[in-house]
């Protein structure tokens, strides 16, 4: 599934996140900014599937982690890049990534936060 040509930044590129993204993810989660939110960013990042969009400095824009459950966590999209549909693309391909590991297609999200669960449920 690909986001309509329209919408769709050429420069932005599908990748996995990695170490080096740590201190954005950190300082945009909300719960997060400290030491023990960084390491357990850190450890998913390490050991479990995620997926972005990564601008033409290879900075994110928008992300989507999992965790030990394979559940899909931490989903989040820069403001100057909103209205995109980028949050359903991603969630889109981690979750047929996740199936293909054998996990179920599910995920974690903050009870206030109801148009991530109308994506969840799409």
């Amino acid at each position: 599934s690909a986001l309509p040509p329209h919408r769709l930044d050429p420069a932005v590129r599908l990748s996995s996140l990695d170490i080096s993204h740590i201190d954005l993810l950190n300082e945009t989660w909300a719960p997060g900014g400290n030491d023990r939110s960084r390491r357990y960013l850190t450890s998913l990042i390490r050991y479990f599937p995620s997926i972005c969009l990564l601008d033409a400095a290879s900075r994110p824009v928008s992300w989507t982690l999992s965790d030990p459950f394979g559940a899909m966590c931490h989903v989040y999209t820069l403001p100057q890049h909103r209205g995109r549909g980028y949050n359903g693309v991603l969630n889109n391909l981690l979750a047929k990534r996740l199936h293909a590991l054998g996990y179920p297609s599910y995920g974690h999200v903050a009870l206030e936060n109801y148009p991530m669960q109308r994506l969840r449920e799409r």
